[in-house]
């Protein structure tokens, strides 16, 4: 490797280091933030920071004590031309930006050419970036990467506390005009797990809430779902498809209601489906899944699909209906199901339908209780396999509670569980830091998502 680098110092500027810079990016874990702040006389000051979810360990260290030499530039609302390289370095990690207090809002890292995230410390800095999105000022295509690693560098910042979910949701209200694919999936990703973290769908005295959290969801999809249609058309970008295929099953699933226009016709495209009519496969997940959530008081969809699922011979088919056959709240047919994933002519692993059930189900007491009574089965039948050993034992790490970490805790150190854990024992740590992560992240930040949410929308 220092070869590379020795010879790409001779291709580089004079005063370029490449290999001074690159060890920076490999001898040490992970990547920094940057700060952007005002100083008293309102130009722009930089400072390099370790991102860092979590506490730093005792024997976590660095032999550039967590700094890196980073090419910070940006644009802003003066220009659209990325500005020249500031160098941040080990030796020097922070700088004022002189001439640039004129400056209404800045986006570091512009055209997200590099690989670090940053943290706008600065109220005025964070709110006309809101406001710029807002109006438009940042969606030529030109910007659809600075867009893009806006959202997620704030949403991420604001887990560690740097900024606040509520700036970083504001950062999503002029999401109904996004046309972007790879943005509208990452605005859609960010708020999905916030919301879903903070408002828990199974709390009836959050239902309110859970409602308004839907509805955000779903009036900020709607125009793309105006827009694109069911099936695919001439002038189609390469990326509509994705697009079509993410916001019609987001919409089905979240709008809640089966008179909805948008829902009857999942529904009918369904009926044909079912009769061996072909449909669009960048659909197909928005068709079955509604077919399975909307489905009449006898199950009939759910029976129809299922005979679907015995008898494709395509897997990424068998996952995609046995992810809508498990969205069932029905138990009878989740038994159904579990006894099924046991049989020798049964499509797809066993693992998988406890593990769908789990997260298309949402019966989270449901698949943690099957688990342990039929650890014995599971254990025996994939503890030699890491991978799929880890699937099965991070399913409790959608917990959220005291009670439900030491009830985790408890049953994993059960020597009769230890003894049978095999090559899953790796990841018993990490669902019950994962557990931790949630419980104190819901004393950080429950309050003021759900706060954010009663505030922005309004019922019908």
């Amino acid at each position: 490797m220092i070869d590379l680098f020795d010879s790409l110092n001779k291709a580089a500027p004079d005063g370029m280091n490449v290999t001074e810079i690159m060890l920076t990016w490999t001898k040490q874990m992970g990547f920094p933030y940057v700060n952007v702040s005002r100083d008293k006389d309102n130009n722009l000051v930089i400072k390099q920071d370790r991102f860092l979810r979590g506490e730093k360990k005792d024997d976590d260290k660095s032999p550039y004590d967590y700094k890196w030499h980073i090419p910070f530039t940006y644009i802003s609302d003066a220009s659209n031309t990325t500005s020249k390289i500031y160098w941040l370095s080990p030796y020097n990690d922070s700088l004022t930006i002189p001439d640039t207090s004129n400056l209404k809002w800045v986006k570091g890292n512009a055209h997200g050419y590099y690989y670090y995230i940053t943290h706008y410390d600065d109220d005025g800095l964070v709110k006309n970036l809101a406001t710029a999105l807002k109006d438009g000022e940042l969606n030529d295509d030109d910007n659809t990467v600075d867009r893009c690693n806006l959202i997620h560098d704030v949403f991420n910042l604001a887990a560690i506390d740097k900024g606040s979910y509520t700036d970083a949701l504001n950062m999503t209200t002029y999401a109904t005009e996004e046309k972007q694919y790879i943005v509208m999936d990452r605005i859609m990703t960010e708020v999905a797990k916030v919301g879903l973290a903070a408002i828990d769908e199974n709390n009836a005295t959050l239902a309110d809430l859970t409602k308004k959290y839907r509805k955000y969801m779903t009036d900020m999809i709607k125009g793309r779902v105006m827009d694109l249609g069911w099936d695919g058309k001439d002038g189609d970008t390469f990326m509509d498809p994705k697009m079509r295929g993410r916001v019609y099953r987001t919409y089905c699933l979240y709008i809640n209601d089966s008179t909805d226009t948008v829902v009857t016709e999942a529904l009918k495209r369904f009926d044909t489906f079912i009769k061996n009519k072909t449909i669009d496969k960048n659909v197909m997940s928005a068709i079955v899944r509604s077919g399975i959530k909307y489905d009449d008081e006898n199950g009939s969809n759910w029976e129809s699909l299922f005979e679907k699922l015995k008898t494709s011979d395509w897997e990424a088919d068998q996952r995609e209906f046995l992810r809508a056959l498990s969205m069932t709240k029905n138990v009878t047919q989740r038994k159904k199901l579990l006894h099924y994933s046991k049989e020798d002519d049964a499509v797809l692993d066993p693992w998988r339908y406890i593990y769908y059930i789990h997260y298309y189900g949402k019966d989270y007491n449901f698949t943690w209780n099957l688990l342990k009574n039929d650890w014995e089965y599971y254990s025996g039948k994939y503890n030699g396999t890491s991978f799929t050993m880890g699937y099965l034992i991070e399913i409790p790490d959608v917990f959220d509670t005291e009670d439900r970490y030491t009830e985790v805790e408890t049953f994993f150190k059960r020597p009769e569980i230890v003894s049978t854990i095999g090559t899953g024992a790796k990841t018993v740590p990490e669902t019950l830091a994962s557990i931790r992560n949630k419980i104190e992240w819901k004393k950080k930040h429950a309050t003021s998502v759900r706060k954010w949410f009663d505030d922005h929308v309004t019922l019908d």
